[in-house]
């Protein structure tokens, strides 16, 4: 029994998904043994480990947020800039 082209490439497209899905399971599977074992080992710390560790995530948040505003601030001033270049070329 013969496979035309067609049929033969969908089967191939079809293998290649599979064999996709299988590795984005596996990735899933290794990111929740990941975060099991980080639950673990939370869950051995004091509270004063988890008070340290809030206030490391919340300084590390507000440095985010002060680079993202200065960054979009940057991008405003850019825009403006090239707002007035435009007028000034017309």
């Amino acid at each position: 029994m013969e496979i035309d082209t067609d049929t033969y490439d969908k089967i191939i497209e079809t293998h290649n998904d599979v064999k996709h899905v299988r590795a984005g399971i596996d990735k899933m599977s290794c990111q929740l043994d990941d975060h099991e074992k980080r639950i673990r080992v939370l869950e051995k710390c004091s509270i004063e480990d988890h008070e340290e560790r809030i206030r490391v995530l919340e300084e590390r948040q507000n440095r985010w947020l002060g680079r993202n505003a200065f960054l979009g601030l940057a991008v405003v001033v850019v825009l403006q800039l090239a707002g007035i270049v435009v007028q000034i070329i017309r």
